[in-house]
């Protein structure tokens, strides 16, 4: 396949009237990073491909129950580095039930309120949905009926997950499902989704990727030395210790320089990311960063990821045609983000954290011969612009009245 190029239909039109008079709300969550960033990418994309169009953005489990929201938060971030084999059991059991929307201790009753008080009072057009519970809790609220006249709303999901799908995606109707690959979009139409309406755009990236993509963009015969390595660890100590020490157990003879980027977890792990450090005497190799937007511009200028197997992640990798190492993956929901990466040829998952330094060696072998063909695979598969064409979708597809079912 080749990189996708958004088609800018609108160029002809002045760029304040594109869009104008639209309403976008998008609905996302904070489970996983995820959910978060495509909701951003679509809303970035907007931005650009429709300035004359007015986007909402909002996170109704948060705003409707933001304390046990947190709680949730939490014990998921808990269970799924604590106890992944219970993760993985949660999550098939959310797969098998009936209607996860059923709600007997009325969590969910504000969450409704919230999203039925923002299509009252804002009207949106188009409701794009990143979280697949809310399709769900539209249709439950009588807000929304597939086929039906009586929509005031275009509904469209942008599926986070690939290859290994939730069946709540399915659950929910919606008049367009945008979805991370071909591959996925089988799975959808297996699953007597219209194929009409399955769309394999791509996962909605920050449109920052296709800017510094073509910003850095190099030729087929890349400067190395030095090999640059992009580290995201998870939030487990342990798990970013391990990976530090292997960056010190890397070869000699591989001249590498390595940008770790702690986010959100840097307050708990810089002090023994530092000790390390210090202990092998890295501090001219290594970058440590804490929270960064810079994300878009680290991939495209490094020469390999390693990271867990989160959608974001995997995702804006193939975005920047960086090849990628799999250092964790969350079982049941990531499963599937991994299988694709290392279908398309674009890496690896590590058996454990201790073999990342002999992945990096075997890597470099034969002047980075195994590395150049993931680079390549990762080239004919990038789609850095699938934000811009998922806005540019609903830009060109207004609502319209549907037929009776």
């Amino acid at each position: 396949m080749s990189e996708p190029k958004p088609t800018h239909q609108n160029d002809k039109l002045p760029s304040a009237t594109i869009g104008a008079g639209r309403r976008v709300l998008i609905l996302t969550a904070g489970f996983g990073e995820g959910h978060n960033a495509a909701a951003r990418g679509v809303q970035k994309a907007l931005d650009r491909e429709a300035p004359g169009c007015e986007v909402m953005m909002l996170d109704p489990l948060d705003e409707g129950r933001p304390r046990v929201n947190s709680l949730v938060k939490k014990l998921y971030l808990l269970t799924i580095h604590r106890t992944p084999r219970l993760w993985k059991k949660l999550y098939s059991l959310s797969d098998h039930s009936t209607d996860v929307s059923r709600d007997p201790l009325m969590l969910l009753r504000r969450p409704k309120k919230i999203i039925e008080k923002a299509i009252r009072e804002f009207h949106p057009d188009t409701i794009i949905c990143t979280y697949p519970l809310y399709p769900l809790m539209l249709r439950r609220a009588r807000l929304y009926k597939d086929g039906c006249r009586e929509n005031k709303f275009q509904l469209c999901t942008v599926v986070t997950d690939s290859v290994t799908i939730n069946s709540v995606w399915l659950r929910g109707a919606a008049d367009a499902y945008f979805v991370t690959d071909p591959f996925t979009a089988r799975k959808f139409v297996e699953a007597d989704i219209p194929e009409e309406k399955v769309h394999a755009l791509g996962f909605p990236v920050n449109p920052d990727f296709a800017d510094e993509l073509a910003a850095h963009q190099q030729g087929d015969h890349e400067t190395i030395p030095p090999f640059r390595i992009a580290l995201f660890p998870t939030g487990a100590k342990n798990h970013a210790k391990i990976l530090v020490e292997q960056l010190a157990a890397i070869p000699k003879t591989i001249d590498w320089r390595a940008t770790i980027v702690l986010g959100k977890h840097e307050p708990s792990l810089r002090p023994v990311v530092v000790s390390i450090i210090a202990n092998h005497s890295l501090g001219d190799k290594v970058q440590i960063l804490g929270w960064t937007d810079q994300v878009p511009k680290i991939l495209a200028t490094h020469h390999l990821l390693c990271a867990k197997a989160g959608g974001a992640t995997v995702h804006e990798a193939r975005a920047a045609a960086c090849p990628m190492l799999i250092h964790y993956i969350v079982p049941g929901q990531e499963e599937g983000n991994a299988t694709l990466l290392e279908s398309e040829g674009g890496g690896a998952c590590l058996a454990s954290q201790n073999q990342f330094a002999k992945s990096i060696e075997a890597l470099a072998k034969d002047n980075f011969k195994k590395w150049r063909d993931q680079r390549a695979a990762m080239r004919a598969i990038a789609a850095p612009h699938a934000a811009l064409e998922i806005a540019q979708w609903v830009i060109a597809h207004p609502l319209l009245p549907q037929q009776d079912s």
